[in-house]
């Protein structure tokens, strides 16, 4: 079984969870929206952010995590 954890909640603007295994704690990675309402529509921007996962994954490297940044996610312009 997986549960989330809302890490944060801001109405119309964001939304980001992390992932909770029952078998073992959380990763540390986190996935979100961001939410932008330019004229009258909505523009939606998906991320995940690397950063917090705990040493142990990251020496598995089984994530993209880039070395020396303080943040890995995937917002783009």
């Amino acid at each position: 079984m997986t549960a989330v954890t809302i890490t944060k909640f801001q109405v119309d603007r964001e939304i980001a969870w992390t992932v909770a295994g029952v078998a073992r704690p959380s990763m540390g990675h986190v996935y979100g929206y961001l939410l932008e309402p330019p004229d009258g529509t909505t523009v939606v921007t998906s991320y995940y952010d690397w950063s917090g996962v705990s040493h142990e994954w990251k020496e598995a490297d089984i994530f993209p995590y880039l070395r020396g940044h303080s943040s890995c996610d995937a917002r783009r312009p």
